[in-house]
C-alpha cells in the first residue's frame, strides 16, 4: 500500500509539474527580486501568453535550459555569500543577488537552500 501510495503521488506530481514550474518561476521573481529573476518572469510570462503554443510543451522543451539557468543563479548566489573583503571583490555593479536581509551565516545558507528547493521542481520538468 505505501508503494502504490508513493506511485501515485509522484505522478499526480508529474502530472501538475507543468503548473508548479511555472508557480516556482514566478515566485522566484517576487521573493528575490533581481535583473536575473526578471529573465524567469519573463520566460513564465512567455510561456503562458505566446499564442498557438502549448504552453506545456513549450515549457517541456525549454526545461533543459531552465534547470541550467536555475543552477547558474545558485552558484552565483553561492559566490555572492562568501564572505570576502572589498579588496577581494571585483569593482563591477552589482546583480542583486546580495543577502538583503542580514549578513549572517544563517541567511546565507537560508537563501541558497531556497533557491536549491525551488530549483528541485525544474529537476521534475526534466523528467517529462
Amino acid at each position: 500500500k505505501v508503494v502504490s501510495f508513493a506511485d501515485t503521488a509522484w505522478n499526480l506530481f508529474m502530472s501538475v509539474n507543468f503548473i508548479f514550474s511555472i508557480v516556482i518561476m514566478m515566485l522566484w521573481s517576487v521573493l528575490y527580486p533581481s535583473w536575473p529573476a526578471l529573465v524567469l518572469l519573463l520566460w513564465a510570462c512567455a510561456i503562458w501568453l505566446i499564442p498557438r503554443v502549448n504552453p506545456t510543451l513549450s515549457l517541456y522543451y525549454t526545461s533543459p535550459l531552465l534547470v541550467l539557468y536555475a543552477l547558474a543563479l545558485v552558484l552565483l548566489q553561492y559566490i555572492y555569500s562568501l564572505d570576502l573583503t572589498r579588496s577581494e571583490l571585483p569593482q563591477r555593479q552589482s546583480l542583486g543577488l546580495e543577502c538583503t536581509v542580514s549578513t549572517t551565516d544563517g541567511c546565507r545558507s537560508l537563501v541558497i537552500g531556497i533557491k536549491t528547493a525551488l530549483a528541485c521542481v525544474f529537476f521534475a520538468s526534466l523528467h517529462e
